[in-house]
């Protein structure tokens, strides 16, 4: 049986990621050694069992044929399941909206509004009228003509029915 050395990239959604050399047992379960990780243009030679393993880092392993390609196989179905999400609803956006006597927030403080928590987004200022936006006061009563300021993904806007 002949060793080779090969690089393996770990994915970047990895269930590996974070845990230590000695967490994951590589030596014993598939027989290899890592003799480099190779992080951000940075080699670390001889890592010892306290050494975490990050996304995309190249780890350089020693082992057969065999042993390498089954590490690989295993890393490579190790990883945390793609989200069936359009990302474009998840981008963040900025949006303004009008307080009128019809919204949800109209009468309530800011910290008592649940922005955050029922709908995802973030009021990052409130325009009353004057040349910079107001900074925004969790005591801050929604009253009507406010134009409120907020951060959110799409759809956190789509489910304000903005």
């Amino acid at each position: 049986r002949s060793l080779n050395i090969s690089d393996v990239t770990v994915p970047d959604n990895s269930t590996w990621a974070g845990h230590t050399l000695a967490d994951l047992c590589l030596a014993p379960e598939f027989g290899i050694h890592i003799s480099s990780i190779l992080r951000g243009g940075r080699r670390h030679n001889i890592p010892n069992g306290a050494e975490r393993i990050f996304p995309n880092d190249r780890l350089q392993v020693i082992g057969t044929d065999e042993q390498i390609a089954n590490l690989c196989r295993v890393m490579r179905l190790a990883v945390y399941p793609d989200e069936e999400r359009d990302y474009t609803e998840m981008e963040m956006v900025l949006r303004q909206f009008v307080v009128t006597r019809n919204s949800p927030v109209y009468g309530k403080r800011l910290r008592d509004s649940r922005l955050k928590e029922d709908f995802g987004v973030l009021v990052v200022g409130i325009d009353q009228g004057q040349t910079n936006l107001t900074q925004v006061n969790a005591d801050h009563v929604f009253e009507q003509g406010d134009i409120v300021w907020m951060v959110g993904e799409t759809s956190s806007f789509k489910k304000l029915g903005l």
